[in-house]
């Protein structure tokens, strides 16, 4: 008899195969009323931001928002302020009480002119910041548009996975649908995973390597499935049956972009490096760009000379000579802050606040020119006034140079670096900052 039933349940699986997509349940949050700090021509901004970004949570297809009135009904019963920033501890608790895995809370801040939006995701099980999210405006006509640029990073912070189901040429459709949250221009990433890493003593599995295939952005969609064409792949007929795929994460694509971006100026340096062949009789050869020429970087040779740290970067000083009246820098940055960064150096083509060098006869002098190098791509400073995206992790290196510099200096007193730190929002917020590397010697 129990053949028979589990031989029943077998062909009843067949016939009614378990529908994958069923077990997707949207996330359950709650969003309330942000703080307000400064002056605003509503008095409601808070709550108007919070609706906001409910309506476009709800958009998204993927949230289920507790509604309104029941929170602030519980809000009421437990004691907390209707709007304003609550501690985590308290969201936790309000959480719980709602069945909610996340809250979101923040603030709306005017100072300056400027207005900026800052959401926390609060986890209710730890009790702990999951995420922070900010975007700032200088019009209030704009800030619906900060909410929806806000909206979208919380979407990343809970980013959707599925699979590849079939490829034909350029077009790729995915398990994912409609029902899902997906809509045409999501983008997503498509991996396979690797090796596993093992706690060496315990055995317990602690991460699985992502090996990335490509990138994928929607086209159209469907209830269960959806269609999206191959946007960049590394590795050619990668993307296959074998993919998973998962929505991007913050910064990602952008950190992707500029991959692609160093391979195609790679790929132009290649030419440069090996022009093709002209007859003898050809006159001069063509001239290259001077911020194109490769030339010898000596940053990657020996321990750095000096090191200073601030919040985003640390800076080694890698290399210094002087050659006639000409003092050359090499200043090797690192971004460490942990999240993706620009950073710009200006030299006398800009009207901002530039490095100097202090000789041993107290004469102090402006950088003259400033050059930045990704790998061996080099650009003037004039050319990346917008400065280097420079993304966690990632080094870069500065290369300064100093003119009409008093013959036979042996010491730099003081070089006060200054470079400038950005981070892009809807605009680009900026931070200036003085690096100083003190009785250098100066090898000839």
């Amino acid at each position: 008899m129990q053949v028979i039933i589990v031989v029943l349940f077998v062909v009843m699986a067949l016939l009614h195969p378990v529908d994958a997509s069923a077990e997707f349940t949207k996330i359950k949050i709650a969003v309330l009323d942000f703080e307000q700090k400064g002056k605003y021509e509503s008095e409601d901004i808070g709550k108007m931001v919070a609706e906001w970004l409910t309506t476009r949570l709800v958009e998204t297809g993927r949230f289920d928002i507790v509604e309104r009135r029941l929170l602030n009904k519980v809000l009421a019963e437990q004691s907390i302020g209707s709007s304003g920033l609550v501690d985590p501890s308290s969201a936790s608790q309000l959480g719980r009480v709602l069945g909610v895995k996340t809250v979101v809370t923040g603030s709306v801040s005017n100072y300056g002119g400027v207005i900026d939006i800052n959401a926390r995701l609060i986890s209710v099980e730890t009790a702990s910041i999951r995420a922070a999210e900010s975007a700032s405006t200088e019009s209030p006509k704009d800030l619906r548009k900060v909410v929806a640029l806000i909206s979208d990073k919380i979407m990343q912070t809970f980013p959707l996975e599925g699979y590849v189901l079939d490829r034909t040429d350029n077009k790729v459709i995915l398990d994912l649908g409609r029902r899902h949250g997906v809509r045409p221009g999501m983008r997503f990433l498509a991996y396979v995973e690797g090796k596993t890493r093992k706690h060496p003593k315990t055995g317990e599995i602690l991460d699985v390597e992502t090996v990335e295939r490509g990138m994928l952005e929607i086209r159209d969609v469907k209830d269960k499935t959806a269609t999206s064409v191959i946007v960049r792949e590394f590795v050619t007929n990668g993307i296959d049956v074998k993919c998973m795929v998962r929505g991007l994460l913050k910064d990602e694509e952008e950190r992707i972009a500029t991959v692609k971006r160093m391979d195609e100026e790679n790929s132009r340096s290649m030419a440069i490096k090996t022009p093709p062949k002209v007859e003898k009789a050809a006159a001069v050869p063509p001239q290259v760009p001077e911020t194109s020429k490769m030339v010898a970087l000596p940053t990657s040779i020996g321990p750095a000379i000096e090191s200073v740290e601030t919040d985003d970067f640390r800076y080694d000083l890698k290399h210094i000579k002087m050659s006639g009246g000409e003092v050359t820098v090499f200043i090797e940055a690192t971004n460490k802050s942990g999240k993706n960064r620009y950073l710009a150096v200006y030299d006398q083509t800009s009207q901002y606040v530039k490095s100097t060098l202090t000789d041993e006869m107290d004469k102090a002098m402006e950088v003259n020119d400033v050059f930045l190098w990704d790998g061996d791509i080099r650009t003037s400073s004039s050319d990346a006034r917008r400065g280097f995206y420079v993304y966690d992790g990632k080094k870069v290196t500065v290369e300064m140079i100093f003119k009409d510099v008093p013959a036979g200096t042996g010491l730099i007193k003081l070089l006060n670096f200054h470079p400038y730190t950005a981070v892009k929002l809807i605009f680009f917020k900026w931070r200036e900052t003085d690096v100083h590397f003190k009785e250098i010697r100066v090898p000839r």
